[in-house]
């Protein structure tokens, strides 16, 4: 499905955004959530993810940026 989302997005924005929601994908989305099926990945799941972003390393405005792209991937 992700593979999907960003053929999608790299026809429709600029590379630069396309490259950088692709990095994030990659490394922040796909390590956590790539072997869960998408009707398993419930709002508390997305909660506890963003929330170990927080604790580990990001800023909670950082978190809460890569949550909207988590959003948007999973309502596309």
């Amino acid at each position: 499905m992700v593979e999907i989302y960003l053929t999608d997005s790299k026809k429709r924005k600029k590379e630069t955004t396309y490259l950088s929601q692709k990095h994030i994908i990659e490394h922040q989305f796909i390590p956590y959530f790539g072997l869960m099926k998408i009707n398993k990945i419930t709002p508390l799941i997305i909660r506890n993810w963003e929330t170990e972003k927080i604790i580990d390393q990001y800023t909670p405005k950082t978190a809460n940026q890569y949550t909207s792209l988590l959003g948007t991937v999973l309502e596309f």
